[in-house]
C-alpha cells in the first residue's frame, strides 16, 4: 500500500528547523508539488519562515492547494514588503 506523502510530511517536521534555507525551501517546494490537504499545516508554518524564498515556496503551495484554512496566512503574505512574496501568491 502506498503511504502517499506521509513520509515526506514526517521528514518536513525536521527540515523546518534546518539552519540551511535551501533545505527548508526544497521541502516547502516538494510539499507544494504533492498538493495534498495534509500539507496545509506544514506549509502554513513555512509561510512564516524568516527566509523570503522559503516563505515564497510555501505561499505558492498554499495558493495552489486552495484550502480555506490557508486564506489568512496568504493575506499576510500579500502584505509582505518583499515583492517575491506577493508574486508567489499571484502564482508567478
Amino acid at each position: 500500500m502506498d503511504p502517499g506523502p506521509l513520509p515526506l510530511l514526517q521528514n518536513f517536521r525536521y527540515t523546518t528547523k534546518d539552519p540551511i534555507e535551501g533545505v527548508r525551501g526544497s521541502a516547502a517546494n516538494a510539499l507544494g508539488k504533492i498538493g495534498d490537504l495534509r500539507t496545509v499545516d506544514p506549509q502554513i508554518t513555512a509561510s512564516r519562515d524568516p527566509d523570503k524564498y522559503v516563505r515564497g515556496w510555501a505561499s505558492k503551495a498554499l495558493g495552489k492547494i486552495g484550502y480555506a484554512r490557508a486564506v489568512d496566512p496568504l493575506v499576510a503574505v500579500i502584505r509582505d514588503p518583499e515583492e517575491i512574496m506577493r508574486n508567489a501568491v499571484a502564482g508567478h
